[in-house]
């Protein structure tokens, strides 16, 4: 595959992205995500289905994706290309972006921070709001050991 001929690859999380589930129930849709995983297949995006969701349970998934009108082009594996390039097949999907529930972005979240500094230092919002909000962000970042 060329540079030009060269799309997207996002992997997409099942349960708590796609659909609301109590695991292995499926309980309802996510409209608002499965609206952006098709825009981003009509844009000419590779959709994986990226889910621990194995057996009976993973076609069940792949089924209710697909009689909500979500079609993906790979289950659980890399795209052929990515295999051929690197020589290998990783069990660690590959993409460019992944979309789940659990995902946590530390760069982002410390853009986050220090735009809330600056907001409290030009006084836009009240310093205690603006010090609640830093210490919340730091929670996350700390609980995940990604701050330093």
């Amino acid at each position: 595959m060329s540079a030009a001929e060269y799309r997207k690859i996002i992997a997409v999380d099942f349960d708590g992205t796609l659909a609301v589930t109590q695991f292995p129930t499926i309980i309802e849709p996510k409209w608002n995500e499965i609206a952006i995983c098709k825009a981003l297949k009509k844009q000419g995006c590779i959709l994986i289905l990226w889910t621990c969701r194995c057996g009976e349970d993973l076609t069940a998934a792949v089924e209710w994706c697909k009689e909500h009108g979500l079609e993906f082009d790979y289950i659980n594996e890399n795209v052929p290309e990515n295999v051929e390039k690197w020589g290998n097949d990783s069990r660690k999907i590959f993409a460019h972006e992944y979309i789940d529930d659990k995902a946590t972005n530390p760069v982002k979240e410390r853009a986050w921070i220090r735009r809330l500094r600056k907001a409290k230092a030009e006084k836009l919002i009240p310093a205690a709001i603006a010090v609640v909000s830093i210490f919340a962000a730091y929670g996350v970042i700390a609980a995940l050991n990604l701050l330093f």
